[in-house]
């Protein structure tokens, strides 16, 4: 689900009206460079930690940054994230395609960023599989829930 710090009261509203959805909160607050806002904050996305059901996609570093790569000004960021929702919770995105969203970075550099870069713990570090995992879990739990056809569980994807 894409949506700015001001549309996030809106974001509850639905999670909590859909408590058997997963909604996986894309770019955590940060759409683009020019619907960032002024202060970086976590507030709005930490609020919704408490909600089970409420993942988020680690893909906003570049756009909430005022410095180049590794983008060191907002790994603080990262960590209050990851200490909200728990590594199980927190999914990796790299903006693919890059040339198109992040343009300052590569792609390397973004799998960097959660494999060196930002400062987590070996539990929380991406080896490669971490982060990644948790998509396909996510991505194959809809499929099969699709499958069986089952009326109370419900998942918005949206990128």
């Amino acid at each position: 689900m894409n949506a700015t710090h001001e549309e996030y009261t809106a974001v509850e509203a639905r999670v909590r009206e859909f408590p058997q959805t997963r909604f996986v909160l894309d770019h955590c607050c940060y759409v683009s460079g020019s619907l960032a806002p002024s202060e970086n904050t976590t507030a709005p996305v930490r609020a919704l930690a408490r909600y089970k059901n409420v993942y988020i996609k680690l893909t906003f570093l570049p756009l909430a940054s005022r410095q180049a790569y590794p983008f060191a000004d907002v790994h603080w960021i990262v960590r209050e994230l990851v200490d909200a929702f728990g590594p199980d919770r927190c999914l990796f995105g790299s903006n693919f395609s890059t040339v198109q969203y992040s343009p300052q970075t590569e792609y390397e550099q973004t799998v960097a960023l959660f494999a060196d870069a930002v400062d987590l713990s070996v539990e929380e570090r991406v080896d490669s599989r971490r982060y990644s995992a948790n998509v396909v879990a996510l991505v194959l739990i809809a499929a099969y829930l699709r499958c069986v056809r089952s009326p109370v569980r419900r998942w918005i994807l949206v990128s």
